[in-house]
């Protein structure tokens, strides 16, 4: 995954023909490398490799961010130039920096939740399904089960972490038992009829925004598309990264609803996607033990791999003791 400086600037001076342009390393998600590029005689912008996997990724950010840009939606990076061949393309630099945990206030909220109702009304027709989002209850019970499965096979890879081992064969695999048995005994079948498509971030929160001290700048669409906003709004509620109190993840819930067609039920959705979307983002912070992650993982950090597997782990650990009495009830 990782690029030469030959291959970065042969792609710079493809979007701007400009020999003199300063490049400069950013820190980036899990998945990827940025780079800060600084033109002579141009507004900077940003360079983003998504890796050797990176080409669905890629497709669907530049596809949704092609989207708002026709719609002149705001705060939001425009796509200027790709090449899918190299799974590299170039986007507007947004301005602000990164939100630390616990400043999200209220203000936050209301921004977000804007976002999300401002384009609610935009087409999915030219868009694929978000990631990881299924018409139904099962379907998201089967993508966890799935998860921990490929946990559980990790573990033969890290034989001597006993710690891992602990943790995922007596501590999430019975708490996902429990809350699989609990899902799969109750009627879901009336939360999950009737329920509208959306153009959706995906995975959206307070990790992917920039702050400036009057707005907010979205970043961050590599999961985007077609989706029920209940599953948005779980999601919403629990990243682990930068977290969002009860208080505020039921406001900005509470926002979409009043502002966008949403079905009956979609409070109860989110509840029950919460209820299980806790074992799911348990699972993602623990990707760091799973052998196909690896490479990406490690050509998108600097910290090495026992470092970032040990705070994945500690993170897991956290997350489990916050959220592993939650209920779930129709």
């Amino acid at each position: 995954m990782i690029m030469n400086s030959h291959d970065i600037k042969s792609f710079g001076e493809a979007v701007i023909e400009d020999s003199g342009m300063v490049y400069t390393p950013l820190s980036g998600g899990v998945n990827n490398q940025l780079w800060r590029v600084q033109p002579n005689n141009a507004p900077h912008f940003v360079i983003k490799n998504y890796g050797p996997d990176g080409e669905d990724r890629l497709r669907r950010e530049w596809v949704y961010l092609s989207l708002l840009d026709q719609h002149t939606v705001p705060n939001c990076p425009k796509p200027l130039y790709q090449d899918a061949s190299q799974n590299l393309a170039a986007y507007s630099l947004m301005p602000g920096k990164k939100l630390l945990p616990r400043q999200v206030n209220i203000s936050d909220i209301n921004m977000a939740a804007q976002h999300i109702i401002s384009i609610s009304d935009l087409p999915t027709a030219t868009l694929d399904r978000a990631k990881g989002s299924h018409d139904g209850a099962s379907g998201h019970i089967n993508e966890i089960t799935d998860r921990i499965r490929r946990l559980e096979q990790a573990l033969q890879c890290h034989p001597c972490l006993d710690r891992l081992h602990n943790f995922v064969m007596k501590r999430l695999k019975p708490l996902w038992h429990y809350r699989r048995l609990i899902a799969m005994e109750a009627d879901l079948s009336l939360l999950f009829s009737g329920v509208k498509l959306y153009l959706s971030p995906s995975d959206f929160g307070f990790h992917n925004v920039l702050a400036t001290e009057s707005a907010l700048s979205f970043i961050d669409f590599e999961y985007s598309g077609a989706d029920d906003l209940a599953k948005l709004a779980a999601d919403f509620s629990l990243v682990p990264q930068i977290s969002v109190s009860d208080e505020l993840a039921v406001s900005f819930a509470a926002q979409l609803k009043r502002n966008i067609d949403l079905d009956e039920h979609f409070e109860q959705r989110v509840s029950f996607l919460r209820f299980v979307g806790e074992v799911k983002w348990i699972c993602i912070i623990l990707n760091e033990f799973l052998p196909e992650k690896q490479e990406r993982l490690s050509n998108a950090s600097s910290k090495s791999v026992f470092l970032r597997q040990n705070e994945s782990l500690t993170l897991a650990e956290e997350f489990f003791n916050q959220h592993e009495m939650t209920e779930f009830t129709l």
